[in-house]
């Protein structure tokens, strides 16, 4: 009795140095690391070479991409469409001009919507970034100019259309302007020679001298508003800038798409990554398989073979 007494005191306390045991052998220590990718380093090398070799070699059979990209500026003159770059934006991949270019170049895209997918149009202020993603870079370049000359044709057209009315504006300033220095001049004129009439008598003459001073006074504001308003349409004509093709479609010279040397390095990581995770994994299955059996044969559900693999039964 006594024995048994001695035996269940200290079954906690060898249960829980056990747990310690466990714990302390569960931990894995650096050296532990070392030695693992020390046992298997020819396969964490080559697995990575041999992978970024494939990926790379694989990367010539798929289709080259080029990119060709345009920069048009929009004209800063007052038009709903053409001065303004969301619009034109919309305008450029709208259907209606989409759709007669994948006709004339026989592009092989099945919709618009698919070959929108290939074009890209960014917006900074009056300054539009137009590029197209495509397999033949000349076709690229080419579909690019295509898809900008009737734009570039139109916002001309509204400059023109727009300067003609400022033109006009300022050919009819011009005009009142020398009405109104002509007829500055006769006033003066007649003020002159009021002084030298001799059959006005000096009433009259301050009568007239006051009537033809009212009209200089007016005419000589009338002049300085006219030039005033001359010189801002002047200035309004010289800041006026029509739409311009300020980078020519490219033709481009290399491949955007595939990186084969960035797809390389990608695929050498990755799969030193995987390989990584397999020998820790492969490790810990066999530094834990013993256990594993141990228990599920106390519990009568597997079984080794003679290979030591877990048979159930």
């Amino acid at each position: 009795m006594e024995q048994a007494s001695r035996n269940q005191e200290r079954q906690p306390s060898d249960y829980g140095k056990e747990k310690v045991y466990e714990s302390n052998h569960d931990e894995i220590e650096l050296i532990d690391l070392i030695r693992i990718i020390w046992k298997y380093r020819w396969f964490l090398i080559m697995t990575p070479v041999i992978v970024g070799v494939l990926v790379y070699a694989f990367s010539f059979l798929l289709p080259p991409t080029y990119e060709s990209s345009a920069q048009i500026l929009l004209t800063n003159v007052d038009d709903p469409l053409y001065s303004n770059p969301e619009n034109v934006k919309a305008l450029l991949l709208s259907r209606d001009r989409l759709l007669p270019l994948m006709e004339e170049f026989k592009l092989p895209y099945q919709t618009v919507a698919s070959f929108r997918k290939a074009l890209t149009v960014e917006s900074s202020e009056k300054l539009l970034t137009v590029q197209m993603k495509y397999s033949d870079p000349k076709v690229a370049q080419a579909v690019i100019n295509r898809l900008l000359e009737p734009v570039l044709e139109e916002s001309h057209k509204v400059y023109l259309e727009k300067r003609g009315l400022v033109e006009s504006m300022r050919a009819s300033l011009v005009s009142l302007q020398q009405e109104t220095q002509e007829s500055l001049n006769r006033n003066k004129a007649t003020l002159t020679a009021i002084e030298t009439q001799s059959g006005l008598t000096d009433v009259e003459k301050d009568i007239s001298r006051a009537r033809l001073l009212d009209y200089i006074v007016r005419d000589e504001y009338s002049l300085k508003d006219y030039i005033s308003r001359i010189q801002e349409i002047d200035q309004r004509l010289l800041n006026l800038k029509e739409a311009e093709l300020i980078e020519k479609p490219t033709l481009p010279r290399y491949p955007i798409a595939p990186r084969k040397g960035m797809n390389a390095i990608l695929g050498f990581f990755a799969s030193f990554m995987l390989a990584l995770v397999i020998i820790f994994i492969r490790e810990y299955w066999l530094q834990h398989r013993d256990e594993f059996y141990n228990k599920d044969k106390q519990q009568g559900t597997f079984h080794k073979d003679d290979s030591g693999m877990p048979l159930e039964g």
